[in-house]
């Protein structure tokens, strides 16, 4: 048994978990009875961000406890800058992972499910998200990217999903109806239809049933640590019949403000804006991909009940610190847009909870400002390891008895926007955006971040002041360009021009287009 010096921790992370969407943040539709659990046993956070909303830099940031321009790996895998040159961006030499330091002062560190640091690991196999590797005698041939993050056993990774359950379940599990591609309607389940095969066969459920068979054949004299990589609640937002059949699409609350137009911000937000497309989606749609969503968080939730529930039942749970966080948020259709790539709240703000009956507060919440880098540093003075030279994040110690430790967040995005940084306090937030319009948001007045400030002579002092900050320290990288996400709508054009068989909500054309030949 782990002692209470050293105890246990399992990080759990969901894949683009709104935190509005959860019981504990005020949600009053959607059922997420054990993530509440936690923060009932716990501290939950109000003000949680992200350090970038994009899956691959927040991960290798809350790894590391560093930012994206610090670590390196500021967006996904890429082919090319924009100069046309070879682009093979890895996690900066020197900077190391939270679990390899873990596994350094003795603790078994196992993982399971969606991890994406593994895709920035020097030497990696980046064509199929890591190889992953096995307890026992079964190990793949070639760099383990895995063993490099300081993982002693990885299980139920994408490749093993895929060998798991073959390749027809696997492209309904993670690709809907389509190939994946975010404006195309069917990526977020606007058809509202459940997940056709067994609840078994769905990959958080592998990954949940692989964390509750380490917990059976770890080594019982080391503590451990445990990285449960939840793909869910990622599109399709495609639940099992039992938890899709729980809300109603004519019952999901308001609507959100998807018809909207905006001139006053940078040029890259509003193409993003027009490549959804929202204003031509009937709302009946909406309403279905929405409830599937819900659907979706709750599954996900009962894969998180299972563990806590698995932990008590093997009588670990009083020795084990539980985390549970998202890698970033979902806009859902918030402010016309779905996924995350913007510095809006509900795509940079996530759910943060820390539970561990006994031995940190019970009931509590924190509205200290905090972010995702600020794992690292808090996990390693609990346990009192030292914390590395090259980390930027901030102990955490102070908030669990009302204290607050930064003022300020930062945020930084490089996939698909211009070069663009985000600082945020309490109240206001502001957005540096290389060559374009700056912005500026009350978020006291304006929640929904409506109207930008920056046009308004009146905040140009606060505009200064925040500029000053945003930029202090930034040293932005040679962005790198994604061909596949070089122009939005360029993309979203050559395929409709295609004929891909697409769900296509304009309306029908005029006879003269129709009988064009």
């Amino acid at each position: 048994m782990a002692t209470a010096s050293k105890p246990n921790i399992i990080f759990i992370m969901g894949d683009q978990h709104s935190r509005a969407v959860t019981g504990c943040y005020g949600h009053d539709i959607v059922q997420t009875p054990n993530i509440d659990r936690l923060a009932d046993t716990g501290i939950r956070y109000d003000n949680a961000f992200c350090a970038s909303p994009l899956c691959g830099p927040s991960r290798v940031s809350w790894i590391t406890g560093t930012q994206p321009h610090t670590h390196g790996a500021v967006t996904h895998n890429n082919n090319r800058h924009r100069s046309g040159k070879a682009y093979k961006k890895f996690i900066e030499p020197g900077i190391h992972s939270l679990v390899a330091d873990l596994r350094d002062a003795g603790y078994e560190t196992h993982g399971a499910g969606f991890m994406h640091a593994d895709q920035h690991v020097e030497g990696a196999d980046l064509s199929s998200h890591g190889l992953g590797f096995v307890r026992g005698n079964q190990r793949v041939e070639g760099p383990d990217p895995f063993a490099e993050l300081g993982f002693t056993s990885y299980n139920c990774d994408a490749r093993s999903y895929t060998e798991q359950v073959g390749e027809q379940v696997q492209q309904r599990y993670n690709r809907a109806n389509i190939i994946s591609e975010m404006w195309e309607h069917s990526y977020r389940n606007v058809e509202g239809d459940p997940f056709p095969y067994p609840e078994e066969q769905m990959w958080d459920s592998l990954i949940t049933d692989d964390c509750l068979d380490f917990l059976d054949h770890r080594d019982s004299e080391q503590p451990f640590f445990a990285y449960v990589g939840y793909r869910a609640p990622h599109p399709p937002w495609c639940a099992p019949e039992r938890f899709h059949s729980m809300y109603d699409p004519d019952h999901i609350g308001d609507l959100p403000n998807y018809k909207v137009q905006y001139t006053d911000k940078p040029r890259r937000v509003i193409e993003r804006i027009n490549y959804y497309e929202l204003w031509n989606v009937p709302e009946e749609m909406i309403r279905k991909s929405i409830a599937a969503y819900y659907g979706f968080v709750t599954y996900f939730d009962h894969c998180i009940g299972r563990i806590i529930d698995g932990l008590e039942a093997r009588g670990l749970r009083e020795d084990t610190l539980i985390v549970y966080a998202s890698d970033h948020g979902e806009m859902l259709y918030n402010n016309g847009i779905c996924e995350k790539h913007t510095f809006f709240e509900d795509a940079v703000r996530i759910p943060l909870v820390f539970s561990q009956p006994g031995q940190l507060p019970e009931g509590t919440t924190s509205d200290a400002m905090v972010s995702n880098i600020d794992l690292m540093p808090t996990l390693l003075h609990l346990l009192d390891i030292p914390v590395p030279d090259f980390v930027e994040g901030k102990d955490l110690a102070d908030t669990f008895t009302g204290g607050e430790v930064q003022q300020h967040i930062f945020s930084e995005y490089y996939h698909s926007l211009d070069p663009c940084r985000m600082v945020r306090d309490k109240r206001y937030k502001y957005i540096h955006t290389e060559e374009d319009v700056c912005e500026l948001y009350d978020l006291e007045n304006d929640p929904l971040e409506s109207i930008n400030l920056a046009w308004y002579p009146q905040y140009a002092e606060r505009i200064a002041q925040m500029e000053k900050l945003v930029m202090a320290g930034w040293e932005i990288p040679e962005v790198p360009v994604w061909a596949a996400w070089n122009d939005l709508n360029e993309r979203k054009q050559k395929m409709r021009l295609s004929g891909a068989d697409i769900i296509d909500p304009r309306p029908a054309p005029p006879d003269w287009i129709a009988n064009y030949s």
